[in-house]
């Protein structure tokens, strides 16, 4: 292909907007020009560069494909366990993946009530405004509930590991939902009630 009077390339079929032309009409050097911006528009694709900072447990709960690991980057950091939780930078994704409630790498307790915390805010929160459900527990009630949720803590963790090496995360069921079913009466559900109440 040849250029025309005015030194202009001709108009080819398949070229994009923008793209950086040679003017000697060779077609070679048409398509290694778009096989550039191919890889501008990887980029744009898939924005998030993983990060090399990222924890063993953060890189096996990161959703990535195959091809996602291979280019070292996905559209967006996004949990394998919570799918429809969206973070803008690996920090939240991070921050989520260790303190989620729904799947916490460590807890720490309320020593009133015994109520477990993924969070340290949230406890520090609770201390500072305890729950009438938090004042009413007795010590020993408040230790056996510690007792056994750090038990059904580390059972969870175990089988996570586990679930996650192995890519099988359908049936997966969240600690705090473990946790609802065996103290339905806590007194984090009352509180995250009457805050919902107050907020309507």
């Amino acid at each position: 292909m040849s250029t025309i009077a005015q030194e202009e390339l001709p108009w080819v079929e398949g070229r994009e907007q923008g793209a950086a032309w040679l003017h000697t009409g060779s077609m070679v050097q048409q398509q290694e020009a778009n096989s550039a911006n191919d890889g501008d528009l990887e980029e744009e694709r898939y924005p998030f560069r993983i990060s090399k900072r990222l924890n063993e447990r953060h890189r096996s709960m990161l959703e990535a494909t195959a091809a996602d690991w291979a280019r070292g980057a996905v559209r967006a950091p996004k949990c394998r366990l919570c799918p429809d939780a969206d973070f803008s930078n690996w920090e939240d994704y991070k921050r989520h993946s260790d303190t989620a409630e729904a799947h916490p790498r460590s807890i720490s307790f309320c020593e009133l009530c015994g109520d477990y915390f993924a969070r340290g805010d949230s406890l520090v929160r609770h201390r500072k405004n305890p729950p009438p459900e938090c004042l009413n527990v007795s010590p020993e009630v408040a230790e056996n509930k510690r007792a056994a949720t750090r038990k059904a803590h580390q059972e969870f963790a175990e089988g996570l590991v586990s679930l996650l090496k192995l890519d099988e995360v359908k049936g997966f069921r969240y600690f705090s939902e473990k946790m609802k079913g065996m103290y339905p009466r806590s007194s984090k559900r009352g509180w995250r009630q009457r805050r919902l109440q107050a907020s309507d």
